[in-house]
């Protein structure tokens, strides 16, 4: 497997050299800004800590930080280089070509998407597909989970605490257990404290409370535990 690389707008003048020995030099680097919206109201929120759970697990997803505005909390979301690994957007058009590609990040970014209520992966995924001699395969948009898995906050919490949701995956059946079990091993080794730092940020983002970030920690745990999650990736993904 490759690495993600971002895209490098602009490298400007070196920092002072009295400030620093390393040849530091300040940049732009490319970043999609994402907000709050009334068809999304918690979208900073849900990108940010899908990023966050996608990492504790060894999924590979963009990165992206917390940016501070006039308008609110923004979620910058780093642009993917393609300069030494091209790659193309999964969608309906080349679905069964990358799945066959990449057999095992299909069957994982799967698995993980079912765990975080994310039903909106197709449209959403870069992979090599062989146009590199690197394999490389990202998320590139988590915003369509947790807190937006329906059309409001409420509604998504209804979801995530419904053992039997979602019912499909746009990826489809047939994924290789073994891959499949891999990502829900994982899932089901996190500690209880990786999952609350991961979702409870200490502040109120957006419109997104603590109480609520919390309640996020604790169904994401419920969904972890009992074979639940299991139960679910056996039912929708169907695996051989």
């Amino acid at each position: 497997m490759g690495f993600l690389t971002y895209k490098l707008n602009l490298r400007r003048q070196k920092i002072d050299a009295d400030l620093t020995s390393t040849g530091a030099c300040y940049g732009d680097v490319e970043a999609v800004i994402k907000q709050d919206s009334p068809e999304a109201p918690a979208q900073v929120y849900c990108e940010y800590v899908a990023a966050r759970l996608a990492a504790l697990v060894g999924i590979d997803a963009a990165a992206g930080v917390l940016v501070p505005h006039s308008r609110g909390l923004m979620y910058a979301s780093l642009t993917i280089s393609q300069l030494a690994n091209p790659l193309a957007k999964v969608d309906a058009s080349n679905l069964e070509e990358f799945k066959s590609y990449h057999p095992v990040e299909a069957a994982r970014l799967a698995v993980f998407d079912l765990w975080i209520g994310n039903a909106d992966r197709v449209g959403n995924v870069l992979a090599s597909m062989g146009l590199s001699t690197e394999d490389v395969v990202a998320g590139i948009d988590n915003g369509a989970s947790l807190l937006n898995s329906e059309l409001s906050k409420e509604m998504s919490l209804k979801l995530l605490w419904d053992a039997g949701q979602p019912d499909f995956h746009l990826f489809g059946t047939g994924h290789k257990w073994v891959y499949c079990e891999d990502t829900i091993s994982r899932i089901e080794g996190l500690p209880d404290f990786a999952i609350d730092t991961a979702c409870v940020l200490g502040d109120t983002v957006g419109s997104v409370m603590l109480p609520e970030q919390a309640e996020v920690a604790e169904v994401l745990k419920w969904r972890r535990d009992g074979g639940r999650l299991r139960n679910l990736v056996r039912e929708v993904l169907q695996p051989v």
